[in-house]
């Protein structure tokens, strides 16, 4: 994941979105 370290965040995201 060092191509899309923004990944991470999305990753995150979508956790936090997760019901």
């Amino acid at each position: 994941m060092q191509n899309f370290p923004w990944l991470n965040m999305i990753t995150v995201f979508h956790s936090k979105y997760q019901p």
